[in-house]
């Protein structure tokens, strides 16, 4: 498990281009009302985030859950300065990272009538603590964290991908536009029937983690 303190930043403007826009979708942060819990005024409520919600040429097609979100901020490059927190490759421990720079590059590929995307995501961030009870000053430590995000990075893609490609066929991540500037005859073709061609594209995910330093603390916490 892991999480970010991040949500898709939207505002007016970049909604109505990415409805306007090649793909015609649009994703919103989805919040719901907490009611007032026991013990407190009747009519105290609280909003939280509970994922996004996916919007095709206007109308609300699903919604996707907080890990699927994870996801779609990596592909989009939005998860700078986010915490994330995620298990430790070999340890009942987890680890909280502070992402102090990321970059995603998507590269399109036709070939022999088949669309594919790579996706490289790379992170650098600063560890902020540990629950494993090990060194975090041990370079074996370190690799096997870096492994456990890079784990946890490449299954919130992945969460994504499939609720995108397969549930709701809504092309949420801009591979639309990306193939029209790189392939823009063969993308005239399909534009009509895009969403069945975006159903169909294998996204290949390539993942670099790495801590920088330990960060507020050099002492694991027992777990």
């Amino acid at each position: 498990m892991s999480r970010l303190n991040k949500v898709p930043d939207v505002t007016m403007v970049k909604l109505l281009s990415m409805l306007s826009g090649a793909e015609s979708t649009a994703v919103l942060p989805y919040i719901q009302v907490r009611r007032s819990q026991p013990g407190t005024p009747s009519n105290q409520t609280s909003p939280y985030f509970v994922g996004s919600a996916v919007l095709k040429e206007g109308r609300l097609v699903g919604l996707l859950d907080i890990q699927a979100t994870r996801g779609l901020l990596w592909l989009k490059n939005e998860n700078k300065d986010a915490i994330f927190t995620s298990d430790i490759a070999g340890s009942k421990g987890k680890v909280s990272m502070w992402i102090i720079n990321h970059h995603t590059t998507l590269v399109p590929l036709i070939r022999e009538g088949k669309w594919s995307v790579d996706a490289h995501i790379e992170s650098k961030s600063n560890l902020l603590q540990s629950t494993s009870g090990g060194d975090v000053m041990d370079p074996e430590w370190i690799r096997r964290a870096e492994m456990g995000a890079s784990e946890e990075i490449e299954n919130s893609v992945r969460s994504a991908l499939e609720k995108a490609q397969k549930t709701y066929r809504s092309d949420i991540f801009g591979f639309g536009e990306l193939f029209r500037r790189h392939y823009p005859s063969q993308w005239r073709a399909v534009q009509k029937n895009w969403n069945d061609v975006f159903s169909g594209i294998d996204v290949r995910v390539h993942v670099r983690t790495r801590l920088k330093r330990p960060g507020v603390t050099n002492d694991s916490i027992p777990y």
